[in-house]
């Protein structure tokens, strides 16, 4: 019908990926986290933020083509590329001493932050950056695996690898 608004799906998108992430917070935080957090080496858990670092390669290539916009990687606002290399860096050293694994985890943390607040000002909300193009990766399949998957993992990884820290 004319003269309609058409609403928006960015609030529902954002009421999806802030569900997901109380999920994987809770998940963390159960008895399977707890058990995750025993069982698995400390070493292990930072060796898992590995995977940070491929995946910022391939936001950067992204970037590079159009798809997405350049605030989404080391370029503009995005420095979770340094999460997955002190992870990797920091493997022998958390082998000798586990207390080390403190600092991937912290600089982790802080940066997998940054990266929530860089994805939400890229997106078209109205309170973003005025970015071209906006992030619209939500939208897509398999893109918008990307929140539950990696997003989701990440959090979860440093959860577990708090618990760990805080345990032994």
């Amino acid at each position: 019908a004319t003269g309609m608004v058409q609403e928006s799906p960015m609030p529902r998108l954002m009421i999806f990926f802030a569900g997901i992430n109380i999920v994987n917070v809770l998940f963390a935080l159960s008895s399977v986290g707890k058990r995750l957090s025993l069982t698995i080496p400390i070493f292990l858990l930072v060796a898992f933020q590995g995977f940070r670092l491929p995946l910022e390669l391939v936001l950067h290539s992204w970037a590079e083509q159009g798809t997405i916009p350049e605030s989404m990687t080391w370029t503009g606002n995005n420095f979770d590329i340094i999460s997955g290399v002190i992870a990797l860096l920091s493997i022998p050293l958390v082998k000798k001493n586990a207390k080390l694994a403190w600092i991937p985890n912290i600089v982790g943390f802080g940066l997998l932050f940054n990266v929530m607040r860089v994805a939400i000002l890229s997106s078209p909300l109205p309170f973003a950056w005025p970015v071209n193009p906006p992030l619209l990766l939500g939208f897509y399949f398999p893109y918008l695996l990307i929140v539950p998957v990696c997003v989701g993992g990440a959090l979860i990884g440093h959860i577990v690898l708090t618990r760990a820290l805080l345990k032994r």
